[in-house]
């Protein structure tokens, strides 16, 4: 059995400033629902594929957490010592032995990047319009500029009426290509709070001469006023151009204090790569299209934005090292620096790296589980005869798309599924995921091996993507999942992008309150700082 901590001595260990991962290894609906605030989540279902890339240095203190002691963080324990982590620790009587000594559970997903930018906006006042303001704007003669500081296809799927995509971490380096008059009013969207603020506030901090502007509530509170929103807007940003480029140089030495604060030399940055008793992350921020165009080896893509908006996606570890990767004039990375940096990050802008340093091309292999189960065809599958088919892939796209007659599960749920298989039954079980590239089936197939050896057990080769292209037939499951099983899944946070009023205004309440409960809780600190 793995070592036990006892929630105080965890709560301790995290207000400590050495590395640790906090690891909960639930599915995505539950610890939505509640968790340790300084918890990455890496579900059980993905555990082997993704640890190398959330936690990459095997002696990083790790402490994994589950429900309430049932079981499942003492599985993942055994896991991960076996793919060589070495400092192990599971959460005596996981979440709810934590609630129960009067430590804080904190709902939501990216809670402390969220509560970031609402510190953010108390600390540097940043300016707000509401709904309403912005739609008298419209409806005015006097030009303004509306950016959308989200992905690209969030922008395409809903945005405030006129808006142009412009993900914050791509601001600084193409506003003057967008906004030629510096006393045009700019106003930054999201969905919600918290990229509407980050991205007003960095062209703010940057020294952007215009009046800038979040908007108040984003998409949400456009709608909750009873405004619609566009669908299907593709607008970005023009080519970079030359004064672009030129600008975004200055607005980057503005926010790392002439440049100098966020850089680190190459002697330094090759000791830290080296450096095996300390966790180095590397980040290369730019788009998808130039990572993959190349990149420097070993580097990890992470638009500069999301990175700040949801730095427990790429980063396990608190108290790593950062390094960010980015072409000249690096004014990406300065932004991801400047704001890591003042969410406690150790962030640096790796500035001697260039277009010529990038000699690795396309996107990196997926991370596949040590174990490959047989593969069977979707045309030998299709022609098969008594076999159990088990979807292991996301519950919403099992609910929009499965193969006839397959039941879904999740890893977490395994045992309870082979407990129902009757004694001598040699029914062949046949696991898919949504593509060749998910790890899902074959982890569950190397459990199934290890639980049950006597069952013969394959996974479909490309699963439900190779199914479709060979045009075989799926199901829909359009109702809800019985007894709550779609655990994968935080329903809140989805349904206020389907027109639930109700959802949205939840959220956004939920997101006000971030401050002051982070602040009650106290395992959190920023050090939120104005540019010199």
């Amino acid at each position: 059995m793995p070592a036990k901590i006892a929630s105080a001595a965890l709560r301790h260990r995290i207000a400590d400033t050495g590395e640790l991962a906090v690891l909960d290894v639930r599915e995505a609906g539950e610890f939505g629902l509640g968790h340790v605030l300084t918890a990455a989540n890496l579900p059980l279902s993905v555990l082997e594929a993704g640890i190398p890339a959330l936690v990459p240095r095997r002696a990083t203190p790790l402490v994994l957490v589950d429900e309430a002691g049932e079981g499942r963080a003492d599985f993942a324990a055994e896991r991960l010592a076996g793919l060589g982590y070495s400092d192990i620790r599971v959460l005596d009587g996981g979440l709810a032995a934590w609630g129960q000594a009067g430590f804080a559970v904190f709902e939501g997903v990216n809670v402390p990047t969220k509560a970031f930018a609402e510190a953010t906006l108390e600390h540097f006042a940043t300016p707000e319009i509401t709904a309403p303001e912005l739609k008298a704007l419209m409806a005015s003669d006097r030009p303004f500029t509306l950016l959308d500081g989200r992905t690209e296809h969030e922008h395409t799927v809903r945005c405030i009426p006129g808006s142009t995509s412009l993900p914050n971490g791509e601001l600084i380096l193409h506003l003057a290509d967008l906004v030629p008059n510096e006393e045009d009013p700019i106003i930054v969207h999201c969905a919600g709070r918290t990229r509407s603020i980050i991205g007003a506030q960095t062209l703010i901090s940057a020294g952007v001469p215009n009046p800038v502007f979040a908007l108040r509530g984003g998409t949400q509170e456009w709608s909750l006023n009873g405004f619609a929103l566009e669908h299907g807007n593709e607008r970005g940003a023009p080519p970079l151009t030359d004064a672009a480029r030129g600008q975004a140089a200055q607005f980057a030495a503005r926010l790392g204090h002439g440049a100098e604060a966020l850089a680190i030399d190459p002697a330094r940055f090759a000791a830290w790569r080296a450096d095996e008793e300390r966790t180095l992350y590397l980040f290369d921020v730019r788009s998808r299209a130039e990572y993959e165009a190349g990149h420097l080896p070993g580097a990890v893509h992470a638009p500069a934005g999301q990175l700040v908006h949801a730095v427990d996606l790429w980063a396990g570890t608190r108290g790593a090292r950062i390094g960010l990767v980015d072409t000249a004039p690096h004014a990406r990375a300065a932004m991801a620096a400047y704001w890591l940096r003042q969410q406690g990050w150790e962030a640096v802008v790796a500035g001697f790296l260039d277009a010529a340093d990038f000699t690795q091309t396309g996107r990196p292999a997926p991370l596949h589980p040590p174990f490959r189960a047989a593969r069977i065809t979707a045309d030998a599958l299709a022609q098969a005869e008594g076999v159990r088919l088990l979807d292991v892939g996301t519950s919403a796209d099992f609910r929009a798309r499965h193969l006839p007659g397959a039941q879904w599960l999740t890893r977490a749920r395994l045992s309870e599924a082979l407990l129902s298989v009757e004694p001598g039954d040699a029914t062949p079980v046949v696991l898919y995921g949504d593509d060749g590239d998910d790890p899902r089936p074959d982890l569950i197939a190397s459990d199934v091996a290890e639980q049950a050896p006597t069952l013969s057990v394959r996974v479909l080769d490309g699963g439900r993507a190779a199914w479709r292209a060979a045009g075989l037939p799926t199901q829909a499951s359009p109702g809800p999942f019985p007894g709550g099983e779609a655990i994968d899944v935080l329903l809140w946070l989805h349904d206020r992008h389907t027109g639930n009023l109700e959802s949205a205004r939840a959220y956004l309440d939920w997101e006000l309150g971030l401050t002051q409960r982070v602040a009650e809780d106290g395992t959190l600190r920023f050090a939120l700082r104005h540019p010199e």
